[in-house]
């Protein structure tokens, strides 16, 4: 949440900075003629992924927008020479942990993963 003069509290869960400023904006324009509202994200505070197991940084990292599994485990500095990657695994909340070929997906055989919000990637 976050608050507005004059509009009060709103929903930035889940928007795009540029999505944000549409909706203050729209929400502005009851009070002031064409408002021009840029929005900015000074800090990225909730929006993770983890890592863990055989690769070279573990932890936890911030999440952009459209980040895949590959790009994941190239911020995590690569596999350790004791990783399986053919059995990563990438567990999402409320659902059954997905199994994933490394190299099936540098192939092209298997589409990368998408990753979201608070994803735990598994290296064993």
């Amino acid at each position: 949440m976050i608050s507005v003069a004059l509009v009060g509290d709103l929903s930035a869960a889940g928007m795009t900075p540029e999505e944000l400023a549409d909706r203050i904006h729209d929400a502005l324009t009851r009070y002031i003629d064409n408002p021009n509202v840029v929005v900015r994200v000074a800090a990225t505070g909730s929006r993770h992924f983890f890592i863990m197991g055989n690769v070279r940084a573990p932890g936890m990292y911030d999440l952009r927008s459209g980040q895949t599994l590959l790009q994941a485990l190239a911020v995590a500095g690569g596999f350790t020479e004791f990783a399986s990657e053919s059995r990563v695994k990438v567990l999402r909340p409320g659902e059954p942990p997905m199994q994933v070929d490394y190299n099936a997906v540098v192939r092209g055989d298997v589409t990368d993963v998408v990753l979201e919000l608070n994803d735990t990637i598994v290296v064993p």
